[in-house]
């Protein structure tokens, strides 16, 4: 899995967990459960430990290694549209 896409993916797996659920799958459920673990402990690990964290925001690591100090893109618009939701503009 490339970093870039790390965030995308939990929430392709939470949603299948949900799935999973609403179907009654606990089989199923359990095996992505498993997926949706360790790639959240992957991902939130600190950057020196080969996460994306970076004790403030969730970093970009380019394929050279270069690592963006700045916060990104899936991370902000979350947060807008949790401003629309609660305000009720939409």
């Amino acid at each position: 899995m490339r970093r870039t896409y790390g965030l995308l993916w939990l929430a392709v797996l939470k949603e299948t967990i949900y799935l999973a659920e609403e179907m009654e799958d606990n089989n199923y459920k359990e095996s992505i459960q498993n997926l949706y673990d360790a790639a959240y402990n992957k991902i939130n690990a600190n950057i020196l430990n080969g996460g994306l964290w970076n004790n403030s925001f969730y970093a970009n690591i380019w394929k050279d290694n270069r690592v963006d100090s700045h916060v990104l893109q899936d991370q902000a618009i979350p947060c807008y549209w949790m401003l629309l939701i609660k305000t009720g503009l939409i």
